[in-house]
């Protein structure tokens, strides 16, 4: 199995960790796309749970550490 980014959406509040402008730092972060908020203080979606990005960049900009890369050996 390849790895894939995993979001534990219990964990993740935008309007918690940014309650000025709402703003997923993690989606920010996402340069491959599979991670997008749609708007501003909405919890953000993962595109595909099978996307094969697991690159890390939206794991480190996480500050409650709702993302985790998973799979792969």
């Amino acid at each position: 199995m390849n790895k894939h980014a995993s979001v534990d959406f219990n964990l993740c509040n935008p309007c918690k960790h940014d309650p000025e402008k709402g703003i997923c730092l993690a989606s920010a972060a996402c340069k491959k796309g599979v991670l997008e908020q749609e708007d501003d203080f909405e919890t953000p979606v993962l595109l595909s749970a099978r996307m094969r990005a697991a690159c890390g960049d939206c794991l480190r900009a996480c500050p409650v550490n709702a993302i985790s890369i998973v799979g792969g050996h």
